[in-house]
């Protein structure tokens, strides 16, 4: 697949790109940093967030998700300019349009947290 144009991802393409967890974890580390990271220490990265939410982490787990990261979910990013990948040095760094990303996932986040206590308040459970 040719890399997506330096023009603004459709919201189609956002939320397609943001439906899955694992992405939405390489996209929270990506945003944190600037410095290129290598595919093992975002897999490793990824784990750690992934066993936070499954009180959980093996090396075979670790693995699977390099594996996914290489195969599928980062070149699904790179595909639309939300991460460069440096094949040689086996490096990614967030991309152009890694902005838009996170900016729509913290504002369904926000809503999200809105919405929850919204539901709350009208059932009187604040």
């Amino acid at each position: 697949m040719e890399p997506h144009p330096s023009d603004s991802l459709s919201l189609d393409e956002l939320f397609d790109l943001l439906s899955s967890q694992r992405r939405r974890h390489v996209l929270d580390f990506l945003s944190e940093t600037s410095a290129p990271t290598t595919i093992d220490a975002l897999a490793d990265e990824v784990a750690v967030r992934e066993a936070n939410d499954q009180d959980e982490m093996s090396q075979e787990s670790v693995s699977r998700i390099r594996t996914t990261l290489h195969h599928s979910h980062v070149p699904k990013l790179v595909d639309h300019g939300v991460l460069d990948h440096d094949e040689l040095a086996e490096s990614v760094v967030p991309g152009e349009n890694i902005e838009d990303a996170t900016r729509l996932l913290d504002a369904a986040r926000a809503n999200r947290t809105s919405v929850a206590d919204s539901t709350r308040l009208q059932a009187g459970t604040n």
